[in-house]
């Protein structure tokens, strides 16, 4: 179909061979480079939550399906219409958690089989990626030129390990551009049911793989007009591709079931005004997630790319303005002219889309990796463009060959030296102290290591340890042996803990309880230059709060011997506070952590002004250390905006997990009169 590219040497017999050998041999090793480092990553702070998703939607399948049963042990998960993110889409995470159920992976089995499922799937983008240059191009070496911009692109290798969300998603997309290259090529009814597969499946990972459809309508439609294909050829594939998409959508997304139309509505437009709006370190400001600059997804694209692919995108953009520019409202004269501008067409119009929209984004551009295969195709065909003016330019191909190659090497390196911390790459672009302009560790992974290198260090039972910048510590523990879960207990902001740990993402807003005064550095971790996560200790031990773990319930008469009441009411900063101080008369001191799952926990409330509770007891509150026997404890709690009630009351209760509340067993609540006018 296509012709081979001049690149020094013919596609004969030869080169078939070597394509037999070499290919499976080079995937081979990359798989398993992966299986053996899989182990190496921790848990992110979404994987917990993208689990539940899959858990939910399996609960309302069974219940659909087989109405009157349910499925055991999972009695604790939420149903679907009372879920936050039911309109989240789980053609992924579903199938992965009744696998994982169906195999009965054990708990400290979970997360490691998670990670092996998610490179595997990432490895089939690659693939697919391949598939597409080695399809287009008819050469096998840009196939795997391909594959490698996306082996050795870091951020992109290290989260594939463990981000269902995005890297699952590019994936999909890569093996949805794959089919749309065979379908566009050459329109089959058979094709069109496949491609409307993969396209229905990434969308109902995210729902942007709508794109997909319309680049599929939109080459279709114009090679009819175009009279590349009879009419009513095209008419019947499309038909098809629509009918199979539409149908795959609604069977992979059980959320559309109840209304298809309807909530396919409310998941699009969820996609625009996506639940969130937390801070966001960018150019060493702070902006909310929904007021970002638009050149925020541009410049964190620019950085945290090898520099070299980047160039070769560039260029790859430019051969693909220069063609339309030629053709003009012809558009292309081939098929390699076709297909180089789709793929220019999904890198762009998707990105200005959703800087034009104004979506919310945050944590770098991992929610536009859907991109980077198109990305990597459009490097493929800037790189083919320098090969063919190679013809005139001997020294033009040898520099960019040579630069490819010190690029793979140095990436590699890099790689291996910053493992298991790949994403937190930037290139050269982000200049020094990248830290202090661009949100570094926003995933948490630097977590587990330091929280091993404790384990290792300290032989004592509890450790009371607290974070002070904005990283997800109980994650790092669920890849760890239960064991080593069970020695740490997490101290609330106001403890003066044995250690503190800080990734240093919005540290400035620890709530003012960051002193590190009476701490010196025990641990630290170092990538490119920059400390990515720290750990301190306390030099005097005597000075830390006291933090034990109760192994059974308390009974009621114990928990009757707390009583609490509000102290004071202030604001710090922007934060109003409130003082509860609790006061145990009882003989026995009270734990502030428990291994039995029933912790004794603070939870409060409004009343409005006729005494009426205004929303349930939803927040909670851990001890920040044990309350003596015949002692008392003090302890901040942070008051959010959005519940206070002027006019109102705060109430405020103790409840065992599980067990029984104080005012249940005869405790009165600590009520505060909460005027408008305080603090």
């Amino acid at each position: 179909m296509f012709r081979s590219l001049p690149m020094g040497m013919d596609v004969d017999g030869m080169a078939r061979r070597l394509e037999k050998v070499l290919v499976p041999i080079f995937f081979g090793l990359y798989l398993l480079v992966g299986v053996l480092i899989h182990t190496d990553y921790g848990v992110s702070w979404d994987e917990p939550i993208s689990r539940t998703n899959g858990l939910v939607n399996l609960k309302y399948v069974h219940a659909t399906l087989v109405p009157g049963t349910a499925i055991v042990g999972m009695d604790d998960v939420p149903d679907l219409e009372n879920w936050a993110d039911k309109d989240y889409g789980v053609a992924f995470e579903l199938p992965l958690v009744a696998v994982e159920r169906a195999l009965g992976v054990g708990e400290e089995d979970l997360y490691p089989f998670r990670h092996l499922v998610i490179f595997l799937f990432s490895v089939l983008g690659i693939l697919a990626v391949y598939g597409v240059a080695r399809f287009v191009y008819e050469d096998w070496r840009l196939g795997v030129l391909a594959a490698l911009m996306l082996m050795l692109s870091p951020r992109i290798f290290g989260e594939s390990f463990y981000n269902s969300k995005d890297i699952i998603f590019m994936a999909a997309i890569a093996m949805a551009i794959y089919t749309f290259t065979r379908m566009v090529t050459k329109p089959g009814l058979l094709l069109a049911i496949f491609h409307g597969w993969m396209s229905a499946f990434a969308i109902d990972v995210r729902i942007m793989g709508i794109t997909i459809v319309a680049a599929t309508i939109g080459i279709l439609v114009v090679r009819a007009v175009k009279k590349d294909f009879p009419a009513s050829r095209v008419l019947t594939c499309l038909l098809a591709y629509l009918v199979a998409t539409a149908i795959f959508v609604v069977a992979l997304f059980p959320y559309l079931w109840a209304d298809p139309a309807g909530h396919f509505m409310d998941a699009l437009g969820s996609m625009a005004r996506f639940r969130w709006n937390g801070w966001v370190l960018y150019l060493g400001n702070h902006y909310l997630a929904a007021q970002l600059p638009w050149h925020y997804l541009p410049v964190w694209i620019l950085v945290t790319t090898p520099l070299t692919f980047s160039a070769l995108m560039m260029v790859g953009a430019v051969h693909g303005v220069r063609t339309l520019s030629t053709n003009r409202i012809a558009l292309w004269v081939s098929e390699i002219q076709m297909l180089e501008l789709s793929y220019l067409a999904l890198l762009f119009v998707p990105t200005i889309a959703i800087i034009a929209m104004r979506a919310v984004v945050y944590d770098g551009w991992r929610h536009l990796y859907f991109i980077y295969p198109s990305f990597v195709l459009v490097a493929v065909a800037g790189f083919a463009a320098l090969m063919r003016r190679g013809r005139t330019s001997h020294f033009l191909k040898i520099a960019v060959s040579v630069g490819l190659v010190l690029t793979f090497v140095s990436n590699g390196y890099w790689m291996v030296q910053s493992h298991p911390l790949q994403n937190v790459y930037f290139n050269a672009l982000a200049g020094r102290h990248w830290k202090e302009r661009f949100d570094v560790d926003y995933w948490g992974m630097g977590n587990r290591a330091a929280l091993e290198a404790i384990i290792k260090a300290d032989g004592r039972r509890v450790i009371s340890i607290k974070a002070i910048s904005a990283t997800p510590l109980d994650r790092a523990l669920l890849s760890m042996p239960v064991d080593d879960r069970e020695r740490f207990v997490f101290s609330t902001p106001e403890s003066k803990p044995e250690f503190i740990l800080t990734n240093y993402r919005f540290a400035k807003f620890c709530e003012g309880m960051c002193d590190l005064t009476d701490y010196a550095l025990f641990y630290q971790k170092k990538i490119g230059g920059e400390v990515i996560v720290s750990v301190f200790r306390l030099r005097d031990l005597s000075l830390a709060d006291t933090v034990t773990r109760i192994d059974r319930r308390y009974s009621a008469d114990e928990f009757r011997s707390l009583s609490y009441r509000i102290e004071r009411r202030y604001k710090r900063g922007d934060q109003t506070y409130i003082d509860l101080r609790i006061d145990n008369a009882g003989p026995l001191p009270i734990s502030a952590a428990s291994a039995v799952g029933t912790p004794i926990r603070v939870s409060w409330r409004f009343l409005d002004e006729e005494g009426v509770a205004t929303e349930g007891w939803n927040t909670r509150r851990d001890l920040p250390r044990d309350v003596r026997a015949e002692g008392s404890l003090t302890m901040s709690i942070p008051v959010a905006d959005s519940m206070q009630v002027p006019g109102g009351t705060l109430q405020v209760s103790l409840v065992q997990e599980g067990v029984f509340w104080g005012h249940d067993i005869g405790i009165p609540d600590a009520n505060f009169p909460w005027e408008s006018s305080r603090p």
